[in-house]
C-alpha cells in the first residue's frame, strides 16, 4: 500500500493504513514530495525521532545516539515541529530563527506563518534565491544550488542516490551544512560535520533503529 504526503493531513488516516495493511499482512510505504524528506527524517528532524529513525522516547535510542556523539545522554523530551517553532518565535520564546529553504505556502496557514516570520525577534535565512522569507529576514546567507554541489539522497524506498557537482566553480560557493557549521562554531556548539561526505559517514556508522523488542515509551 503506497500512501502519499496528503495522508497526513486527514486525522486518523495514516494509523487506519497501518491497522488494514497488518490484518491484510501486506506492507506499506510512504511516498514523500520532495527527493529531501526522506533523508530529513533519517537525519532525525520530525520533533519525535533522533537520527537513523531512533524514537526519542526510547532509552536505548538515545543511548545508541548519545554514544555516536560523545555526550553522557540526550533528553527524552520531543522537540518541536515547523509550526511549533514558529509559534515559539512569534510568542517570544526564541531568540532567533534559522529558516532553509521555507516558503509559507507551504504551511496550511500560509497568512500565519508570514505574520510568524515577521514577530519573531531575529530571522537569518539560508536561501539560493528571492523569496517571502528573504524578505522578512534580518540577515541572509546565499547558499550554493543543488547542482553546484554533491551529496545523497535517499528515495522513497530508503535507497540511497548520489548526487554529483553539475556546475563546478574555482570558488566554490557556501553550502547550507557549511553555513550551519559555522554559525555553530560561533555560538560553542560544534555540529562536528562541515561537508555531506562526513554527514553520511556519521549516520552511516550509527545506522537505522531496527529494534522493536525494547520499550517505546518514554523512559
Amino acid at each position: 500500500v503506497l500512501v502519499g504526503e496528503r495522508a497526513a493531513t486527514v486525522p486518523g488516516l495514516l494509523a487506519a493504513v497501518v491497522e488494514a495493511t497488518a490484518k491484510a499482512g501486506a506492507r506499506y510505504a510512504w511516498v514523500p514530495r520532495r527527493a529531501g524528506d526522506r533523508g530529513a527524517i533519517e537525519a532525525g528532524c520530525l520533533p519525535t525521532l533522533l537520527p537513523g529513525g531512533r524514537p526519542v522516547a526510547n532509552s536505548a535510542a538515545r543511548g545508541d545516539v548519545a554514544a555516536a556523539w560523545g555526550v553522557e545522554s540526550l533528553p527524552g523530551t520531543p522537540g518541536l515541529d515547523a509550526v511549533g517553532i514558529l509559534a515559539a518565535a512569534q510568542s517570544g520564546e526564541l531568540a532567533a530563527l534559522v529558516v532553509g529553504g521555507l516558503e509559507p505556502k507551504d504551511f496550511a496557514d500560509a497568512a500565519a506563518t508570514r505574520e510568524a516570520l515577521e514577530a519573531a525577534g531575529f530571522v537569518v535565512s539560508l536561501e539560493n534565491r528571492l523569496s517571502e522569507v528573504t524578505e522578512r529576514a534580518d540577515v541572509v546567507f546565499p547558499v550554493a544550488l543543488i547542482e553546484e554541489h554533491a551529496g545523497t539522497f535517499l528515495d522513497w524506498e530508503h535507497r540511497p542516490g548520489r548526487v554529483n557537482t553539475v556546475i563546478k566553480q574555482a570558488n566554490a560557493p557556501m553550502t547550507d551544512l557549511r553555513v550551519l557549521a559555522a554559525l555553530a562554531d560561533a555560538l560553542g556548539r560544534p555540529l562536528g560535520v562541515r561537508t555531506p561526505k562526513q554527514a553520511l559517514a556519521e549516520l552511516t556508522e550509527l545506522g537505522t533503529w531496527s529494534d522493536a523488542s525494547v520499550e517505546t515509551g518514554p523512559a
